[in-house]
């Protein structure tokens, strides 16, 4: 079986990036007036910088194997499936509260279908630009006419300036749609979060957007037990078979960042199983 692992930053690389000026890439910024979290900015941004210069299958960690007995086999259960399916899949597991990050298939691209709508519009809220309707359709509808009239009224400035301070490739932010890892998806996520967790009108606006997204495995399986923020991402069109999905998972004490893409557009029964199973993943990793 393929290995599992988790992130463990080791304290000189936080150390080696502090001798570039401002801030580390992939640091997100603890808000100032933020809704109680359970969350260490401080462990996560390490965490984050490491993963920022990731450029190949090279997590050093844990396994599978070393999750409680129950959470191992969930995960297992929920990966045998795909694979007798033919299904491809990446995902990334960080517990906020701790910073530990478990991850598969870390750098495997994959076509990101709408998922990438969710950074796009919160970097047009970060620069300063005004709620819009159009923001909502996209966010929380997935209207793909609605995200292209933010891309014409707006274009991708922001965003670029968005995946940067992520510590992502700013390529991503060239096109609408495009290919990016379950990794470069969750620096994107993780950059979010502190927006996604101010108080203030225009962060409710965000929040209310991304609450209970259509068609979102993340939110199917934990709403109602949890809070949650999530945007997930598909298509079914010739080669183009994806089903993608993201988001903050706010589980009490233990907040956690959850994305997973995969190959399993038309089969999203399977996605929701995975989904599942890094619930499991999440809790054991506590």
């Amino acid at each position: 079986m393929r290995r599992h692992a988790a992130i463990w930053l080791m304290g000189a690389l936080a150390a080696a990036a502090l001798f570039f000026a401002g801030p580390l890439r992939g640091q997100a910024a603890e808000p100032k007036n933020a809704l109680p979290n359970g969350i260490s900015y401080a462990a996560c941004d390490q965490v984050m910088a490491a993963a920022s210069q990731i450029r190949e299958e090279q997590f050093l960690g844990v396994s599978s194997g070393d999750l409680p007995a129950d959470a191992r086999a969930s995960l297992e259960k929920a990966e045998a499936a795909l694979t007798a399916q033919g299904i491809k899949y990446s995902y990334c597991v960080l517990n906020l509260d701790t910073g530990r990050l478990m991850s598969k298939n870390t750098i495997t691209r994959f076509y990101s279908a709408s998922c990438t709508k969710a950074p796009f519009i919160v970097s047009l809220l970060e620069s300063g630009y005004r709620p819009t309707n159009d923001m909502y359709l996209a966010g929380h509808y997935s209207d793909n006419d609605a995200y292209l009239r933010l891309w014409n009224v707006f274009g991708n400035d922001s965003y670029k300036t968005f995946c940067k301070d992520a510590g992502v490739r700013e390529g991503i932010a060239a096109k609408r749609y495009t290919n990016l890892t379950s990794l470069e998806l969750l620096q994107l996520w993780y950059h979010m979060t502190p927006f996604l967790l101010e108080e203030g009108d225009v962060s409710e606006f965000a929040r209310g957007t991304f609450a209970d997204g259509a068609c979102s495995a993340v939110n199917d399986i934990f709403d109602g037990a949890c809070t949650v923020y999530s945007k997930a991402g598909w298509i079914s069109d010739g080669s183009l078979q994806v089903y993608n999905a993201a988001g903050l998972v706010l589980d009490g004490d233990h907040p956690f960042l959850v994305c997973l893409m995969t190959t399993a557009a038309g089969k999203e029964e399977s996605a929701m199983d995975l989904a599942l199973a890094l619930f499991a993943v999440h809790e054991g990793m506590e």
